[in-house]
C-alpha cells in the first residue's frame, strides 16, 4: 500500500506530535485540582493550636474596624496523601547515593509544582476570599 507524501509525514509526525502534547499537558497541570466547590461561610471546622497565644479575653478590645488591614493570613492547605508520600521518598532519595535523584535539589517553584496545590485550587481560594472583601497580596 502507498501512502501519499503529505499522508507519509502525518503518520510519521503524529505519535511526536500527541507526545509533545501529552507532555505539555502534564507539565501544565502537574497536580489534580482537589478543591471541589466554593467555602461555605456556614460549615467552619475550629482547628486546634492555631491560636495565637496572645488571642486570650483579657487582650480582646472588641470588634475591629472594618478596614483594619490584616495582614499576616496565612492559609495552610494540606498535601495529598499521595503528594506527601512522594515528597518523603523523593527526600530519602535525595540522600541515597545510589539512587538517580542523590543530591539533585529542587527549585522552590519545582517543589510548589509538584508538591504544593493546583493553580486551580489556589485560584479558587483566590476567589472565595475576595469574595469576602479583603484584599490580596498573594506569596507563594
Amino acid at each position: 500500500m502507498r501512502f501519499s507524501p503529505l499522508r507519509r509525514a502525518l503518520i510519521a509526525w503524529a505519535p511526536c506530535i500527541l507526545f509533545t502534547f501529552l507532555a505539555a499537558n502534564a507539565q501544565e497541570n502537574p497536580v489534580p485540582a482537589r478543591v471541589a466547590q466554593a467555602v461555605n461561610e456556614q460549615v467552619r471546622v475550629a482547628l486546634r493550636g492555631n491560636t495565637h497565644p496572645l488571642a486570650r479575653a483579657e487582650n480582646d478590645r472588641g470588634l475591629a474596624p472594618d478596614d483594619l488591614p490584616l495582614r499576616r493570613m496565612l492559609l495552610l492547605l494540606k498535601r495529598s496523601p499521595e503528594q506527601q508520600l512522594s515528597l518523603a521518598r523523593l527526600l530519602d532519595e535525595q540522600q541515597d547515593k545510589s539512587s538517580a535523584n542523590y543530591h539533585h535539589w529542587l527549585t522552590p517553584e519545582e517543589i510548589g509544582e509538584r508538591f504544593g496545590p493546583a493553580a486551580e485550587d489556589v485560584n479558587r481560594h483566590q476567589l472565595d476570599v475576595a469574595a469576602q472583601g479583603p484584599s490580596l497580596a498573594l506569596q507563594q
